[in-house]
């Protein structure tokens, strides 16, 4: 009989089926980066939804591309501090795209995008 491969110290065994889904699924579990709280636990809830809706109706181009805004993006993240948040000199409005890279940017997983073309 051939013995299976080690691997780190670890014995490798080749699963299917359930079994083998199962322990994918837990590896996953384990690996996959902690949830964040609820969108209304951090205060995006209805009167965030109204006024954000105002917002972009009066700042409708993203201020990075010229794109159609479609996210309010707190320049400076609130980190939960509540009169942050509220501050709309705080706020500005960016496609989907640029807020993604933003924020992706500010969790260290890419590096930050150009600066804005009026900043240039």
């Amino acid at each position: 009989m051939v013995e299976p491969p080690i691997v780190d110290g670890l014995d490798f065994i080749v699963m299917r089926g359930s079994m083998a889904d199962a322990l994918s699924l837990q590896i996953r579990s384990a690996t996959a980066a902690p949830r964040r709280a609820s969108s209304a636990s951090r205060r995006y809830n209805r009167r965030w939804r109204n006024t954000r809706a105002v917002y972009l109706s009066a700042n409708a181009a993203c201020v990075l591309c010229g794109a159609p805004a479609t996210d309010v993006d707190h320049v400076t993240p609130h980190g939960m501090d509540h009169d942050l948040f509220w501050d709309t000199n705080n706020w500005q409005s960016l496609c989907h795209s640029c807020h993604s890279k933003k924020t992706q940017s500010e969790r260290g997983l890419t590096a930050p995008d150009q600066t804005p073309p009026e900043a240039a």
